[in-house]
């Protein structure tokens, strides 16, 4: 017909299939886990090096900047040594940027390791121990609660619409 512009309609607005629905709650109830599993090993690491860890001075060793895309992403490593039983352990960890620029090589710090496996340490203030640390767990507990909250808000949602 001239002059007559066919007109395409979507039809009605279909919710999301049950299948769709289904995946996202499973997927984000994984993760949710799996953050809230990351964030309580990690308190779990502070606690063993709190509780534990044997107190004792390191010799810097060595310095390094390597360089990031951005600011962010630069990380300060420090490779230092200590000794536990006549035993000598290096051990290099990333530290902040403003504890990495009071230091030199050569210079002593405080570590902990932990007797048990003394091969692994912490700088007293950074890492484990440091406040960013911290951040981070609470971050991931966070990201963790909402991911499994999500899913089960849906799962409330569709029982109280068949009950």
């Amino acid at each position: 017909m001239p002059g007559v512009t066919p007109v395409f309609t979507m039809g009605p607005k279909r919710p999301p299939s049950r299948r769709a629905l289904t995946v996202l709650m499973v997927f984000g109830g994984i993760t949710g886990m799996m953050f809230l599993a990351a964030s309580f090993t990690g308190i779990q690491r502070y606690l063993e090096f709190r509780n534990q860890g044997v107190t004792v001075n390191a010799k810097i060793t060595n310095m390094e900047v390597l360089d990031g895309a951005t600011n962010r992403l630069t990380q300060h490593l420090i490779t230092y040594t200590y000794t536990d039983n006549s035993v000598t352990h290096t051990t290099s960890k990333e530290v902040d940027r403003d504890f990495f620029s009071q230091l030199g090589i050569g210079d002593t710090i405080t570590i902990r390791y932990l007797e048990a496996d003394p091969g692994q340490s912490t700088i007293t203030g950074q890492g484990v121990e440091g406040s960013e640390w911290l951040e981070g767990i609470v971050v991931a507990l966070l990201i963790g609660t909402v991911m499994i909250l999500l899913p089960l808000t849906e799962i409330v949602s569709r029982m109280r619409k068949l009950g």
